[in-house]
């Protein structure tokens, strides 16, 4: 654990490959919690993704990559959000109503997502990318491992 940690602490590249699909997975857990608890995701919900997208930003230290990094973590975690609320479709659940059930989700992710909380969270990543740049300046020591 501590050889993975050294080489992704060295490796800015591969850190910021590492970064964005757990940023998506991260997006997509607090959307599946607020999905299969409320109808629709609350303002709790949304302040906790705009948390994320702020320190994923940071953490990109640079504007174009957090744009790029945020577009595809956004991705990463609708296509989760699919895959996952598709799945009563493809299974013998609920062998009738599979395709209402995924149609409505789909829609509800979509509703859920865009266009005011995409943007929302676009810009908090943005916000984030130039603190990120203006107060990280320096690489971080990540030797808390060793004791």
């Amino acid at each position: 654990m501590e050889k993975v940690v050294g080489r992704i602490a060295k490796n800015e590249k591969l850190g910021e490959i590492l970064l964005v699909p757990l940023w998506g997975g991260s997006i997509a857990a607090v959307l599946f919690n607020s999905l299969f608890q409320n109808p629709y995701p609350t303002f709790l919900h949304y302040l906790i993704i705009f948390s994320l997208c702020l320190i994923a930003g940071a953490l990109m230290q640079d504007i174009a990559k957090a744009l790029l990094g945020f577009f595809t973590a956004m991705a990463v975690a609708i296509a989760i959000l699919i895959g996952v609320s598709s799945v009563p479709a493809f299974s013998a659940l609920s062998p009738e109503g599979g395709t209402f059930i995924e149609s409505l989700m789909i829609v509800i992710i979509f509703q859920s997502t865009f266009p005011i909380p995409f943007i929302t969270y676009l810009v908090a990543s943005m916000i984030g990318a130039l603190l990120g740049d203006r107060y990280l300046e320096g690489s971080f020591n990540l030797d808390w491992t060793r004791s």
